[in-house]
């Protein structure tokens, strides 16, 4: 008999991260509300596990978000901030289960990589107005030297092309003063809200604890300029679905981008093929199945309680 598991979103979330993992819920067959093996998704996911109820519970936990720098002493710290939880973390890309393996010195039999679905929808309709989405937590990882100095090179040669951010972090105030001191507010935006309304996307940030971004442009048709990085060549085939540019290089970003508003055409060539790849590569029955698995390997090894 399978284990019944009860699904959570932590309340950090940001809107598509929200958005993305209720669907995956949703076609997840061994949800059960108030069962004892918990499924927890969250950014901040020692506080979330600070809430939980203090009862025996196995928790399986899908880690959004890697901490701050804390120095030394966060790094000292125990990982799991809840002993009497039996707590596995579930991470969803190669550098996050690095960090956690290699910084946080999480015991490789507390840690899991689960790669995520591409989990299909209508293609998205394009605005009026040439415009580049941007998600993002706006943390120290944001990147925001980078993003503000590709909008800069791309308005300063095409002032028509909007800009668009969504998400929300500490960085937000900073964001906008930068914005307004490169004069580039006219074309820019910022909204915590679920994306919509954009031709292409733009990735710039320095880490990946996941790549919920790029699958939920990719279902929707909407193709990536992205700054390289670790595993992005799983998701994106440079030039046949999208663009990869070497980190902190505004130029050939810029240019790409305006070349994608030059040639309506290209743009939606290289969505169509992501979306129609994204299907085949990343099935929902594939990734629901290995976390499944997970689930029924690791309850069928361990006890309800931690050591």
């Amino acid at each position: 008999m399978e284990s019944r598991v009860d699904c959570q979103l932590g309340s950090d979330l940001l809107p598509w991260e929200r958005e993305y993992f209720s669907r995956w819920f949703t076609a997840f067959p061994q949800r059960s509300t108030g069962a004892d093996t918990l499924w927890l998704v969250a950014r901040d996911w020692r506080a979330a596990l600070k809430q939980l109820p203090r009862r025996p519970l196995r928790v399986f936990v899908s880690v959004l978000a890697l901490p701050p720098k804390t120095g030394w002493f966060g790094l000292l710290r125990a990982w799991n901030p809840r002993p009497d939880l039996n707590v596995t973390l579930v991470t969803h890309s190669s550098f996050a289960s690095r960090y956690y393996r290699e910084m946080e010195k999480v015991p490789d039999a507390r840690l899991v990589e689960v790669p995520l679905p591409g989990l299909l929808e209508e293609a998205a309709p394009r605005p009026k107005a040439f415009t580049v989405g941007c998600f993002s937590g706006l943390a120290s990882d944001a990147n925001i030297g980078l993003l503000t100095s590709v909008v800069h090179y791309v308005f300063e040669r095409n002032p028509s092309i909007r800009f668009r951010v969504f998400g929300t972090g500490k960085l937000d105030k900073h964001l906008d003063r930068v914005a307004k001191d490169l004069g580039i507010g006219s074309v820019f935006t910022r909204e915590n809200a679920l994306p919509q309304g954009i031709d292409v996307l733009l990735k710039v940030d320095l880490k990946a604890e996941h790549f919920v971004p790029l699958l939920w442009c990719a279902a929707r048709g909407i193709p990536a300029v992205v700054a390289d990085f670790p595993g992005l060549d799983r998701l994106v085939i440079d030039g046949h679905e999208g663009f990869t540019v070497p980190m902190n290089e505004t130029k050939p970003m810029g240019e790409l981008l305006l070349r994608m508003a030059q040639n309506p055409s290209l743009s939606e060539s290289l969505g169509i093929r992501w979306r129609e790849s994204l299907a085949k590569r990343f099935p929902l029955d594939k990734s629901t199945e290995a976390i499944q698995r997970l689930f029924s390997v690791t309850l069928a090894k361990t006890p309800a309680r931690a050591a």
